[in-house]
């Protein structure tokens, strides 16, 4: 018993004092690879919702936005629209990935859809139409989906032991 706390405190005393003696981040490389992962994360998570609805296969120029897209429209025109800022609220709300708003510019009724996958492994499209007052809800469509698994990376893991160890040594 004490040569196991020897042990113990032979190994943490010099991870305490690093531990300490840095606030840890992630090395330059370590994020570089998380934006990697997550983009591609984001990509297949896309893939499985967009094959739940074969609306989007008939039609080429399908563009998506994201919720920073539409923080930079609102920048680069300089002030708020009713239009832009009634979207918001269907890019509230936890989704695996993120949320996207699709506009179908070749479709005759320029139809436009916010679609996500949620923590349920559900696919799920609500279609919007453009009121006087801001966009509105017409349908919303939930499906099965596929569960997609995000990549763990060795760096991240280290990270995070090591800010555990920080706040377990800071307390």
């Amino acid at each position: 018993m004490i040569k196991s706390l020897l042990v113990l405190s032979l190994v943490l005393t010099p991870l305490h004092s690093n531990v300490m003696s840095e606030n840890p981040q992630p090395s330059d490389n370590c994020i570089n690879l998380m934006k990697e992962r997550d983009a591609k994360f984001k990509d297949r998570v896309f893939e499985d919702v967009l094959s739940s609805y074969e609306y989007f296969n008939n039609y080429e120029d399908v563009h998506y936005f994201t919720s920073n897209d539409l923080s930079m429209i609102n920048a680069l025109l300089e002030e708020e629209h009713t239009q832009i800022e009634s979207l918001r609220k269907y890019f509230a709300g936890v989704a695996q990935g993120e949320r996207r708003l699709y506009y179908v510019l070749d479709d005759p009724t320029h139809r436009t859809f916010m679609l996500y996958k949620n923590f349920s492994n559900e696919n799920v499209m609500i279609e919007l139409k453009r009121g006087e007052q801001g966009w509105e809800k017409v349908d919303k469509t939930v499906r099965k989906g596929k569960e997609i698994e995000m990549e763990s990376l060795s760096c991240e893991e280290e990270f995070n032991l090591e800010r555990l160890l920080n706040q377990f040594f800071s307390l």
